[in-house]
């Protein structure tokens, strides 16, 4: 199993700081404890969804939109790109609900539990 971890992050560097301390500081073993520090717990706490049900979502056909429904996930009430219903019957833009359950197991309204990806 292959995992990609992206982490973005805001460094503030000292005012004389060149190029070259900057790097050094992130390839530090004190930078390092640092970031796994907080990476980790977020990775433990990582459950995506089993990909059956993202495979399933992808060949659902379009949910019915009603007037004011909105992915609670980008806020938009834009249907340009479909919304499909998850089984607790909350909709949302495939694109939004397929990134959201690759990271999460849950529906983003009611937290109705999805089966996981992996488990452990």
């Amino acid at each position: 199993m292959d995992i990609t971890v992206r982490v973005e992050v805001q460094y503030h560097a000292p005012a004389n700081a060149v190029t070259r301390d900057v790097l050094e500081m992130f390839r530090s073993t004190t930078w390092v404890r640092f970031m796994m520090r907080y990476v980790s717990p977020r990775l433990k706490s990582s459950s995506p969804a089993d990909q059956a049900i993202l495979d399933e979502l992808e060949n659902q056909e379009a949910a019915e939109v009603h007037e004011g429904d909105e992915c609670v996930i980008c806020m938009s009430e834009n249907p340009c790109d479909g919304h499909v219903a998850l089984p607790c019957g909350h909709s949302f833009h495939y694109p939004c609900i397929s990134s959201w359950l690759q990271n999460q197991s849950t529906c983003p309204v009611c937290r109705f539990q999805f089966p996981k990806a992996f488990t452990g």
